[in-house]
């Protein structure tokens, strides 16, 4: 089967601070491009387009060294893990309450 090109769309809405992040990034899809992550700061949580960026950036950091044949639903949760406490860390550091973000 052949594939087209990805393509990808993100409405940025009416809000004046978006907290969205998006892999990869705009325009940088192609033929070869097998994973794609959307992050979204939760609402009502402080920085969370800080917290989306973070979870974005640390999950490909940790899944560029990862070997497709060995990857697996653990190596999933465990980058998921890395990311949420990545977050977490930042969230401590900062001395901020609540820090959060969808990661899909």
């Amino acid at each position: 089967m052949k594939l087209g090109m990805p393509y990808a769309l993100n409405e940025i809405g009416g809000r004046q601070n978006q907290e969205d992040s998006i892999f990869p990034p705009k325009g940088d899809a192609n033929e070869s491009t097998r994973l794609f992550l959307v992050c979204d700061g939760m609402g009502g949580h402080e920085h969370g387009q800080l917290a989306s960026s973070m979870a974005v950036e640390q999950f490909i950091s940790l899944v560029k060294d990862t070997c497709p044949e060995a990857f697996s639903v653990e190596r999933m949760e465990s980058l998921f893990d890395a990311a949420n406490k990545a977050v977490h860390d930042k969230q401590e550091t900062l001395g901020i309450d609540i820090m959060g973000t969808t990661l899909t």
